[in-house]
């Protein structure tokens, strides 16, 4: 749970997660464009009154929906230091953290990252992972001049091929454990293309 919810009086937390539940649910059914703040409002059996207490408008709901999703993964992930950086245990447990806290919060995910859920959520998520990805890359490589490709350029291919296992895994109802989907995308990133495939390497002939 983010830590600035931790601060609020528990009943303002209860009303935010039925009106974020009812978002979620409603999305499922047709769609964000079509929702109104009535619709959200009924689902989470609450007046319009109290909707608007805590956000503006169905946006709002809906950025602040991601922020909260985005803490908790960062959470989940590692820990911050006085700068704000995040500070992991290993260089693994980012992916493998990743994976769980998807699996952990099912449901939101393959909504508003499905069929009928929001682009900019989905931009949103691929953003943080590659802020994510890029300090964990700094953990790995402490001297970006060293390294053949910007450290930018690699945690955003590395974000998008994320993200792309991330869609395919819940599209398929997540038909792997959090460990194995971990362990195949280490691999995919951590090897050699032939040898990922089983094919023999490239003799170049001099």
């Amino acid at each position: 749970m983010p830590k600035e919810l931790k601060k609020l009086d528990p009943r303002v937390v209860r009303t935010r997660q039925m009106l974020r539940d009812a978002l979620v649910s409603l999305i499922a059914e047709k769609g964000f464009d079509a929702l109104t703040v009535q619709d959200i409002a009924d689902r989470a059996t609450l007046n319009r009154a109290t909707f608007y207490l805590h956000y503006q408008d169905k946006h709002e709901l809906l950025v602040k929906s991601l922020h909260d999703a985005i803490d908790e993964l960062i959470a989940d992930i590692g820990t911050l230091n006085e700068n704000g950086q995040l500070v992991f245990e290993g260089p693994q447990r980012p992916i493998k953290r990743v994976f769980e806290h998807v699996a952990q919060h099912r449901r939101f995910y393959q909504v508003m990252m499905g069929a009928e859920g929001v682009p900019s959520f989905i931009a949103g998520v691929r953003d943080y992972i590659a802020e994510i990805t890029q300090q964990w890359l700094t953990m790995l490589q402490p001297a970006p001049e060293n390294s053949a490709v910007p450290l930018d350029i690699v945690a955003n291919s590395l974000s998008w091929s994320l993200l792309g296992v991330l869609l395919w895994w819940l599209e398929h109802d997540m038909p792997h454990s959090p460990d194995y989907m971990a362990e195949q995308f280490r691999l995919l990133i951590t090897s050699d293309l032939r040898q990922v495939l089983g094919l023999k390497p490239v003799v170049l002939e001099g």
